[in-house]
């Protein structure tokens, strides 16, 4: 495990791979040097006014992956030349055909980014580790915040949040080993450019388990993290000791008026799934900030809190994370409600759902007949509660967790 002194977290700079012949595009006129396609995508897909003058130095740490795809075809190396513009034929034709690859090839942009250091935030007692890990979605470094000694507990966080909603949690219970990682993409953990989603956050908390030689853990998640938690039950039962999971709505939802209904208030699942729109809209700096407090929230996030959940969006390979993983909560809906496909799926270890009763963004309906699905499953409404439990209600958080973990 690497400490937050470890100078090898910066040693794994971004690069430029691509899957397809590199090409060069507007070249410099005074030294006739160009960029890789995966720079000009960068800068054509964003809007850049001086994409003529682009250059190695002025790229973010992103890296962007391109892949031909069916239907686009061979375009070998591709020149857009500026001393053909006298040519006007030739300079539409060149201009058109770029405008029309531009539309084909922006949905094979792919942005990643390191693990960072820059802006963490500290708790007194809390040591911050960077883990490298390898699941079925690839090799990821993750941020690992880690506090107390006992029986160890995994911590699971939801969007638009990291490590840091924790905090008010973190200090009652200390008398349990705390795991608190960030999610693949989010806070100070790695975002590669794939596996965001609930499946590829659990197998990322069973390798992590597996990199700190942990055979079973607690596990306490919320939101994405807690669909993650019904995962890890599910589909790694041996690896699992007890779940509490706040407002998370589990894999058991039925398609009921009600349901359809209270579905509205995913109305910006749909936005932040579409591409380009996605990733400008969490890129915004006002947005994180407004979507935290929705529902009168604005006593619960500080300026100071809401920045630093908004922070980590700056790096567009984290305002991509957040889109792809709302693609994947579309996928998952039709799975759920349509093609029923955790019918029969049962959780074996005892499990706690906490869900707060004003949640402003999942509807309860979800919920219903829940705990049939469990051995030992409860459910607790949680009135006058909403969405940010851990936040909100961190005292209820832990004695259910204090209840429940000292079961034998």
């Amino acid at each position: 495990m690497r400490s937050s002194t470890d100078s090898s977290l910066h040693q794994r700079q971004s690069t430029s791979e691509l899957t397809i012949q590199e090409a060069t595009l507007f070249p410099d006129s005074a030294s006739q040097s160009g960029v890789r396609l995966g720079d000009w995508l960068h800068a054509f897909l964003y809007q850049r006014p001086d994409i003529g003058r682009i250059g190695r130095g002025h790229l973010s740490d992103s890296v962007y992956k391109c892949s031909l795809i069916s239907g686009i075809g061979s375009y070998g190396r591709i020149r857009v030349d500026p001393s053909a513009s006298g040519s006007l034929p030739r300079a539409a034709s060149q201009l058109v055909s770029v405008a029309v690859l531009r539309w084909q090839i922006c949905i094979m942009a792919v942005s990643t980014s390191p693990a960072r250091l820059d802006g963490l935030p500290t708790l007194p007692g809390v040591e911050h580790h960077w883990v490298d890990v390898q699941t079925g979605s690839g090799p990821v470094r993750l941020h690992l915040a880690a506090t107390g000694s006992g029986p160890p507990v995994l911590l699971l966080h939801g969007w638009p949040q990291h490590w840091w909603c924790w905090r008010r949690v973190v200090k009652q219970l200390r008398d349990y080993r705390l795991l608190i990682p960030d999610l693949r993409g989010f806070g100070w953990s790695e975002a590669p450019g794939s596996g965001y989603s609930p499946t590829g956050f659990a197998d990322d908390a069973v390798a992590l388990l597996d990199a700190l030689d942990i055979a079973r853990a607690h596990v306490i998640g919320h939101d994405w993290g807690g669909f993650a938690g019904f995962l890890l039950g599910l589909h790694h039962s041996e690896r699992v000791d007890r779940l509490l999971l706040c407002n998370s709505p589990g894999p058991w939802a039925r398609l009921s008026p009600r349901t359809a209904v209270g579905l509205r208030r995913s109305w910006y699942a749909g936005l932040l799934a579409t591409p380009i729109l996605g990733h400008r809209l969490v890129a915004y700096p006002g947005f994180i900030p407004w979507f935290l407090r929705l529902g009168g929230q604005m006593p619960l996030f500080s300026d100071a809190d809401a920045t630093v959940y908004a922070d980590q969006f700056r790096d567009r390979a984290r305002t991509a994370a957040s889109s792809q993983l709302y693609r994947s909560y579309w996928r998952l809906a039709h799975a759920i409600l349509l093609r029923r496909a955790f019918e029969g799926q049962r959780l074996q270890a005892p499990t706690q759902v906490l869900f707060g009763a004003n949640d402003f963004y999942i509807p309860v309906a979800v919920l219903e007949e829940i705990e049939a699905h469990g051995a030992d499953l409860t459910l607790e409404v949680v009135e006058g509660c909403s969405h940010w439990m851990p936040e909100e209600r961190p005292d209820l958080v832990t004695d259910r967790a204090r209840a429940l973990f000292g079961r034998q």
